[in-house]
């Protein structure tokens, strides 16, 4: 009986190495790479303060997954309610009409999909500065208002654009409130006659408020030198004797200083306007150039610059808000705010100048 011998192959170990190295480099084997990619919810700004009755547009970034679509939610309530705020589909934030306990809430956005995972933003509920509220008739200036026709519409997307009823000028036996061109002019696209609204579109949920006074006169930005424009005081509407919110030694209304002065260097300076409320600082340089960036709509339009020479810098601290502040919303309205003003220090500790 024959027996089946074996045949085999003997390699040194070296080429066994070899060998199992070829495969695994080559693609033999079961050898494969992976790769995660991050899920997250980010909900943008992170922080947030909103005035009573206002609105704060809330924007989400979804990240690692397909379906994006969010659910909105404050506090663990689903859009909300009339104690903690609002918020819509689209992420628009309505605070209530009475400061919360307490004051700040969570807005939370968590993606349909995976409920679990979701971003969120804090907000803080404030009032109003009295500079941003509706007033009744006469109002003191200082205030919010601006022309009821500084506004675009875009699809469904409202753009809204205010500022501040700076000071009242008397001429001829006749009352104008005196504000920038850009805030009663709409940057020289306005006509003569045109409403001023208090308070402006953009505390009003973009609505006109009660008409306070109608354009008269404009200086044309562009060769003037100045930002400035005139709107003749309807009967009764505003304080003749132009109080100002908030300018007074400790703070209360007062009318401005009755004779102008010259700014020197280092000349203490308050101001109260529509965005910042009241702020103090002092003259920073005098006899200065700027530029600065116009728009022929509100938020839209042609963009132009403009240098005014001869200017008067006043800054440091909290003293000027930004000269556009804005927010989005679908209902309310995309809101530009404009501040400006000019007026004496006296509830900053300073002496009672007014200056312009």
């Amino acid at each position: 009986m024959k027996s089946k011998s074996r045949r085999g192959l003997v390699l040194p170990l070296g080429s066994i190495v070899l060998i199992c190295f070829w495969l695994t480099s080559c693609g033999g084997g079961s050898s494969h790479s992976s790769s995660s990619v991050s899920t997250a919810v980010h909900v943008s700004p992170s922080t947030a303060i909103v005035a009573t009755g206002t609105t704060q547009q809330f924007t989400v970034t979804v990240t690692g997954i397909t379906n994006t679509t969010v659910n909105w939610s404050v506090n663990g309530t689903a859009g909300g309610n009339s104690t903690v705020g609002t918020i819509s589909a689209s992420g628009l934030y309505t605070a209530p009409s009475s400061i919360p306990n307490p004051a700040t809430v969570q807005v939370t956005a968590a993606d349909q999909a995976s409920p679990s995972l979701t971003g969120s933003a804090s907000v803080t509920v404030i009032n109003p500065p009295d500079n941003q509220k509706a007033q009744p008739f006469p109002i003191k200036l200082g205030t919010t208002g601006g022309n009821v026709n500084d506004f675009t519409i875009k699809g469904s997307i409202i753009t809204c654009c205010s500022g501040t009823l700076g000071s009242l000028v008397s001429r001829g036996g006749a009352e104008f409130i005196l504000s920038n061109n850009h805030v009663l002019a709409r940057s020289d696209q306005a006509k003569p006659g045109e409403a001023i609204s208090q308070p402006g579109l953009v505390d009003n949920r973009c609505k006109a408020g009660n008409t306070v006074a109608h354009l008269t006169q404009a200086a044309p930005l562009k060769t003037s030198g100045v930002d400035a424009a005139l709107a003749a005081v309807v009967s009764g509407g505003v304080d003749s004797s132009g109080t100002i919110l908030d300018l007074g030694t400790n703070q209360d209304h007062a009318p401005p200083a009755g004779t102008l002065a010259t700014a020197a260097m280092g000349m203490a300076v308050a101001k109260s306007g529509r965005s910042s409320g009241l702020t103090c600082s002092s003259v920073q340089t005098i006899n200065t150039s700027v530029r600065i960036d116009y728009q022929t709509s509100c938020n839209g339009g042609t963009t132009f610059t403009v240098t005014f020479n001869n200017q008067v810098v006043v800054g440091g601290g909290s003293f000027s808000a930004a000269f556009r502040t804005r927010s989005t919303a679908r209902d309310g309205g995309k809101v530009e705010a404009r501040s400006q003003a000019h007026e004496r220090p006296g509830g900053c500790r300073g002496g009672r100048r007014n200056e312009r």
